[in-house]
């Protein structure tokens, strides 16, 4: 079997597989904006199944991590490397310029330790209180538990450690396979990383941007709190076998509490193109006296729409762009398989939240499937932008 594939066409075959993603995404959107309640109780009562559960948990956490452990490093390297090497006769960059290849590795495992330190420490504190809890053999309640993802202090605690593990192994096996021989030789100037890093820093910054004003715009309950109980699911057309309080009857814990805790209680069923209260923080930031913020019941500060977590995800992929569009790869026409398993690996890990951050009711379909289609659109432009004006300015 052949261990490369011919790509003299990928640019094309590139844009006719992202349009082909995004006429489905755009396709699913619409299709969801008039069946949102009936596909989300499909897919939540997979919550049901324990192992569905904690692959979906285990999605949902390494979705809070993929940018700080896997994309932001790699694109902070390419990114300062450029940056020493063209003002290397300036002031302190004369220095680093002289200690570039030791400082670079610096900064690529300083991002590393600080990006996990904090999950590693939220961990292992929840897996000592997860274990005390177990050892007294007390009716577990909501103490025990973390309400926002519906499983025990002591699940949850593996699960970020498992992913901790991951990102620390997937990065040693990155720096000395790949990235400490990029920064010993010439390979990142050599190569004009600095491009394709520069794209995807920027589609992280201004998506993100874009989608905090949006949210708070929006405004938008979660499922979790729409079907918090039996009653408000009935209210909001939903199944209420998979509201919350049958899903705590399933799993033996105390429901003692139907009002809920902080930010869980019943809230409205609002469409994605309704508001819930537009603007209603910032509006309160601008009043002087401030209001102190205690009015947690129309669940506005739930800001479900559009989802973060699928524009994390788009941008793992967009890291596909460091291994399609770099010098290298285009004089040789060829991609290993290597090459080929890291963009399929980041499009399974694209694809699962899909499902499972509906299953675990944090976002309705057109939460998803919108910021897909907004991510692969805003990647384009950005693309498109920087190419026209930055690179043919700034970047020689």
């Amino acid at each position: 079997m052949n261990n490369y594939f011919d790509i003299k066409n990928k640019n094309t075959k590139m844009k006719q597989g992202i349009i082909l993603i995004f006429l489905i995404s755009l396709l699913m959107f619409i299709t969801s904006s008039f069946f949102d309640r009936e596909i989300m109780d499909f897919f939540v009562d997979l919550f049901k199944i324990d192992a569905i559960k904690l692959v979906s948990v285990l999605s949902y956490e390494l979705g809070n991590m993929v940018l700080i452990g896997f994309v932001i490093p790699l694109c902070s390297i390419c990114i300062l490397n450029w940056i020493i090497i063209k003002y290397k006769n300036k002031n302190i960059f004369k220095m680093l310029s002289l200690n570039k290849k030791s400082f670079l590795k610096l900064v690529f495992w300083l991002f590393i330790i600080i990006g996990t330190f904090p999950l590693l420490f939220t961990s292992l504190n929840d897996l000592i209180n997860g274990l005390k809890i177990y050892n007294s053999k007390s009716d577990v309640t909501l103490d025990g538990i973390d309400i926002h993802l519906l499983v025990t202090l002591f699940e949850k605690g593996i699960i970020n450690l498992i992913i901790v593990f991951a990102i620390i192994v997937f990065n040693l096996y990155f720096y000395f396979k790949h990235l400490n021989y990029m920064i010993e030789t010439n390979y990142l100037e050599d190569n004009n990383f600095v491009k394709p890093a520069i794209t995807v820093v920027s589609s992280i910054i201004f998506s993100y941007l874009v989608i905090v004003v949006l949210k708070h715009a929006s405004g938008r309950p979660f499922y979790l709190n729409v079907a918090w109980t039996n009653n408000s699911a009935k209210i909001a057309g939903l199944d209420p076998n998979n509201s919350i309080e049958e899903l705590f009857k399933l799993y033996g814990w105390n429901f003692y509490d139907p009002k809920g805790i902080d930010i869980f209680s019943e809230a409205n069923y609002y469409e994605w193109w309704q508001t819930n209260n537009t603007l209603k923080n910032w509006i309160n930031w601008l009043t002087y006296p401030e209001i102190p913020w205690i009015d947690y019941g129309d669940h506005y500060r739930d800001m479900d729409f559009p989802s973060g977590h699928m524009i994390s995800y788009s941008n793992l992929v967009a890291m596909a762009y460091f291994f399609y569009f770099t010098k290298s790869y285009q004089t040789t026409n060829k991609f290993t398989n290597e090459q080929k398993s890291v963009f399929a690996i980041s499009c399974i890990l694209w694809i699962i939240p899909v499902f499972t951050l509906q299953i675990q009711m944090f976002h309705w379909p057109t939460d998803i499937f919108f910021s897909v289609c907004f991510a692969i659109l805003f990647f384009v432009i950005c693309k498109k932008i920087i190419n026209r004006i930055f690179y043919k300015k700034i970047i020689k």
